[in-house]
């Protein structure tokens, strides 16, 4: 917070503006925080209170020392009222407290800052007065607590980064660690020949937030770190952590210049004691010149940082994140170095110990309620903070009515409520958990929809009264045991924390597709049924299901065959039937670079089983026993890009220089024969229980200073895309989540179309992507007949690409649609595409195996830019160069790919 009054130079006038009942101590606690860290001789500060009327507690030329300041501070008195008139107070401050007679010396080129504290909505117009003050050039920063409205906060801020929101008025000094990342970025000469710049989260497993070579500009690290949200976790695994670092992100193909003697630096900020072993992976960290500061935070282990730090005194200790901010001048005094590169890694502890320095809560919550009929309340993405949780589940009303559903509420539940666009995150292997709370018996079959939850590994509680059945309610659980009961309801808080604790115990479940690539060559006959016993014995510690492990085998000599791909077997059983019964493959020749790249060509694609569109790690392990007859090279730098995770295990005959370019370094093996291959099952196995969900290396969003793009989709939500609209509605936020809405440089607009179109929101509507995201994922499917594409497209070019929509084509900003029509227009589209075509608007379009091709490269800027899939529930096969489309200046190659996987030369 203080870095943004602390940032303007020279003298500065600083007014705290404060409206809302709750919290009051610790606002004046914050306000002297501020204090302390500027010179008031040079700083003058007003303290504003509002609700229905504004009231000046004190302003600008009221005190000349920092002590009267602050005993002031301390005695300040709570107004009170109900009503937040922020557009009338803003409008007060304007008139009455930034002028000349108040002590403001903007006249002099003296820097103005309005601090905004609000916890309500406003109650009054506030866009001309945040404007009015814009044009002033004073800089707002807006802080919302507890139930403040976050788009009237950046409406009201001087910059979207001058926005921050807290759950609660006691995280106040919690605000500071992402600015503390950003106040060092903005200290270095960042760019990619000098200062480089890693962020690096962790908990139970690292996840890497930006690399070394992510970013060029110190603007686009800044606004990275501007969107820094927390990671969560339970466990706090440090030694993993810091072996993560030295093995992916001080590594040059994360960026990193040690080879060329650049100093290597790592930022350490933990908040509690590890779960594994820190002092040897700090010691291989010492050891590869890696010079490592220690910031411990809170319940920080003194030992774990006296290992981690690479001398005595690059340690720090300090109690609070409050304080973060007083230090970040010390960081680089220990390590003064004379070279003017640097390569810094950040690593972040986002364990459940530090979760509160984040504004976003960890766990989401919704509310169904339910009789006859299912009732939603919110869904899992409708409130952001615990405060506003509560609120809602406060103002909850008894439904009433009869009979008891409970079989449909349990289907609609895990139909409406566990999907993406209602806030689930299921693909990412959060755990998914359901309370049902009943009292009485179901009037309607439970089993099957039980069972439903029970394969999509939602985990289910009940609690129930005297009245409730309680053999229903252990046929819903996922796991006996878990039925709580009471005598009536009024007695639930007698087993609250028990199920607390029971919640608390879900695991998070693995998802990985697996890929084993056997030397099949002649050389390998003899030792084959090794090969066999290494790999059913290893599924037997995999969990083969449909929504957990996936498993494929591929047999490679000359040329390589698929066994069986990643969704033929959804059992541990049927995939260890199959691998018993393989037969050799022979052959005299051994093209490993041939076998790789049919892997990635065939294998690890959606039509093959593949998840990797949803983010599920890709892992391929390797039984090789010589060295190739043709290069790897390649093949394996594509493997590589799509983020394939690869094992290799080979014999005394293999080229090692092979299995190390192969292999996720360091992750290869050595053995004298296949007969032997068990001695390293269990490493393998380990390394493979490390591997968890992974973000796609594609689809990170691409920061740029520059470019701006005015995006509008345009949906088939005719009653024949019903199926598939979910399929679409993922997609979309796949690619809005790789554009940059903040910094007004992108802008979204969503249309859906049947008969007529209809528009979800334009161009101007949303001004953030939190914005755009919300509204995507709340669509409904438009429904109707027939579809009338041209009429459709027409609107496109009349109401969403116009000024008064948001469009920007006047400025010379690119105008791109994207087009999904899942069958032939009952109109004319030539006559419209045309003129989009001349009016500069790039369109894409995507189709279905019902669509008509023709119509798709008719309507299509080029046929490079018509796409083709089976239908909508497959269209993430094709994100990616749909995505390059967007993400790149270059023309794709002029085909238009079919359902089958041909295409058609133009």
């Amino acid at each position: 917070m203080a870095s943004h009054v602390s940032k303007c130079k020279n003298t500065t006038r600083v007014i705290f503006f404060l409206s809302g009942p709750l919290g009051f101590s610790e606002v004046c606690d914050f306000f002297q925080r501020v204090v302390e860290k500027l010179n008031v001789k040079e700083s003058k500060i007003s303290v504003v209170q509002y609700s229905d009327n504004p009231v000046v507690d004190f302003n600008l030329k009221t005190y000349s020392t920092k002590a009267e300041l602050l005993n002031d501070i301390k005695v300040l008195k709570h107004k009170g009222r109900q009503a937040a008139n922020t557009g009338a107070a803003l409008q007060f401050v304007r008139h009455q407290v930034f002028t000349s007679s108040s002590g403001s010396r903007q006249l002099y080129g003296i820097f103005q800052i309005l601090i905004l504290l609000s916890s309500r909505p406003f109650s009054d117009e506030i866009i001309g007065p945040a404007m009015a003050l814009k044009d002033l050039e004073i800089v707002t920063v807006s802080i919302g607590v507890e139930n403040a409205d976050s788009n009237e906060l950046k409406t009201v801020s001087f910059q979207s980064q001058f926005t921050h929101y807290i759950d609660q008025f006691d995280d106040l000094p919690l605000i500071e660690p992402k600015i503390f990342i950003r106040r060092m970025t903005e200290d270095l000469d960042i760019d990619q020949d000098i200062v480089r710049v890693a962020v690096i989260q962790y908990s139970e497993d690292a996840f890497t937030y930006f690399l070394l070579n992510t970013y060029s500009s110190k603007k686009a690290v800044i606004y990275a770190i501007n969107g820094l949200t927390a990671k969560g976790g339970r466990n706090l695994n440090t030694g993993a952590a810091l072996q993560y670092v030295r093995d992916h992100v001080f590594t040059a193909a994360s960026g990193s210049r040690h080879q060329l003697g650049v100093p290597q630096l790592l930022i350490v900020m933990t908040g509690g004691g590890s779960s594994d072993d820190v002092a040897g992976p700090a010691e291989d960290l010492k050891n590869s010149g890696v010079l490592s500061i220690a910031i411990g935070i809170k319940n920080a282990v003194e030992a774990e940082l006296q290992s981690i730090a690479f001398l005595p005194r690059f340690l720090l200790n300090i109690s609070a994140f409050g304080e973060l901010l007083h230090i970040h001048h010390l960081i680089f005094i220990p390590v003064e170095l004379d070279a003017a590169q640097r390569d810094i890694v950040f690593i972040l502890d986002r364990s459940d110990d530090t979760r509160d320095s984040f504004k976003q809560i960890r766990d989401r919550v919704s509310v169904v309620q339910y009789s006859r009929e299912p009732q939603v309340h919110f869904y899992l993405n409708t409130h952001a903070t615990k405060q506003a949780i509560l609120n809602s589940v406060e103002n909850l009303k008894h439904q009433g009515g009869t009979p008891l559903n409970t079989g449909r509420a349990l289907d609609y539940t895990k139909k409406n409520m566990f999907i993406a666009s209602s806030g689930s995150r299921i693909l990412e292997v959060v755990p998914q958990v359901l309370v049902l709370v009943t009292g009485g018996r179901s009037q309607d079959d439970v089993r099957a929809p039980a069972a439903a939850l029970k394969m999509d590994q939602i985990v289910t509680f009940s609690i129930g009264n005297q009245n409730a059945d309680v053999i229903q309610l252990q046929a819903i659980l996922y796991t006996p045991g878990h039925t709580l009961t009471v005598p009536q309801f009024d007695d639930l808080q007698t087993i609250e924390q028990k199920l607390v604790s029971y919640v608390k115990r879900v695991p998070r479940q693995p998802r990985r597709d697996v890929v084993f690539l056997i030397d099949g060559t002649d050389e390998t006959k003899g030792s084959f049924s090794g090969m066999q016993n290494f790999v059913q014995t290893l599924v037997q510690k995999l969990n083969v299901a449909p929504n957990k492990d996936c498993v494929s085998v591929v047999q490679y000599s000359d040329n390589a065959s698929i066994e069986f791909l990643l969704n033929t077997y959804s059992s541990s059983d049927d995939v260890i039937n199959n691998v018993k019964r393989l037969i050799h493959k022979g052959g005299r020749l051994r093209h490993t670079g041939a076998a790789l790249q049919y892997v990635k060509d065939n294998l690890f694609t959606a039509a093959a089983g593949s998840r990797h569109l949803e983010g599920v790690p890709q892992v391929l392990i390797l039984l090789n026993s010589g060295r190739s007859n043709d290069d790897i090279r390649g093949p394996v730098k594509s493997l590589k890009d799509i983020g394939v995770i690869s094992f290799s295990i080979g014999t005394t005959n293999a080229d090692t220089l092979e299995l190390q370019t192969i292999s996720h370094q360091p992750n290869y093996f050595f053995i004298s024969d296949f007969e032997s291959i068990l001695d390293v099952q269990e490493n393998i196995l380990a390394l493979i229980n490390r591997v968890f969900y992974q973000r796609l290396p594609t689809m990170t969003p691409q920061v740029s200073e520059f470019v701006k793009r005015d995006v509008a989709f345009l949906i088939d939500g005719s009653d024949d895309s019903k199926i598939g609209f979910e399929g679409i509605r993922n997609f979309i936020q796949r690619l809005v989540e790789s554009l940059n809405v903040e910094e007004d440089l992108d802008r979204v607009a969503v249309v859906q179309y049947s008969r007529d179109p209809t528009a979800n929101f334009y161009l101007s509507s949303y001004s953030t992507k939190k914005e755009v995201l919300n509204s995507i994922r709340s669509m409904m499917h438009k429904s109707g007949r027939p579809l009338n594409t041209g009429a459709a497209l027409l609107f496109i070019k009349e109401n969403i690409f116009t000024q008064s929509s948001g469009s920007r084509r006047h400025e010379g900003v690119p105008q791109i649609l994207y087009l999904f029509s899942g069958a032939r227009s009952g109109d004319d589209v030539r006559t419209i595409s045309q003129n989009l075509r001349e009016n500069s608007i790039k369109v894409i379009t995507i189709g279905t195996s019902n669509s008509d091709t023709l119509e798709l490269l008719t309507m299509s800027t080029t046929p490079a830019y018509a796409f083709s899939v089976p239908d909508f529930t497959s269209i993430n096969s094709i994100v990616q160069r749909v995505a390059s489309v967007l993400t790149s200046g270059d023309e794709i190659p002029e085909q238009f790919p079919t359902p089958w996987g041909k295409n058609f030369d133009n």
